[in-house]
């Protein structure tokens, strides 16, 4: 193998490990080689109650803790948010989807 292959694919290597600093926050405490730790970001199952009908959605874990978090702040419980988003979302988005949009929009404003 000729030296300017050698050090194209070292180039091309490098290029691959480094992470642009605004994706940072993906890596979860991780290493960027170790990917066993998928418990941060694998969706998981939670019951849930809207009005009195209970339930279970599957989200991401960070947008559970963001709904915890809300709740916090708003001084409310996860099931009465899930209630409210539910009444409010639009048919075509799925309850999932809903909360996840919900989630992102109210840190989005708190921050602006």
């Amino acid at each position: 193998m000729s030296k300017l292959v050698r050090n194209n694919i070292r180039v091309a290597q490098t290029r691959e490990k480094e992470t642009p600093h605004y994706l940072q926050a993906l890596s979860f405490g991780r290493e960027a080689d170790d990917d066993t730790d998928l418990e941060a970001v694998i969706p998981f199952r939670r019951n849930v109650r809207i009005g009195r009908h209970r339930t279970s959605i599957r989200i991401e874990p960070a947008f559970w803790n963001g709904l915890r978090q809300i709740a916090r702040l708003e001084q409310t419980s996860v099931n009465q948010i899930v209630t409210d988003v539910d009444a409010n979302r639009p048919p075509e988005l799925t309850r999932a989807c809903a909360l996840r949009v919900f989630v992102v929009s109210y840190f989005q404003n708190r921050a602006s």
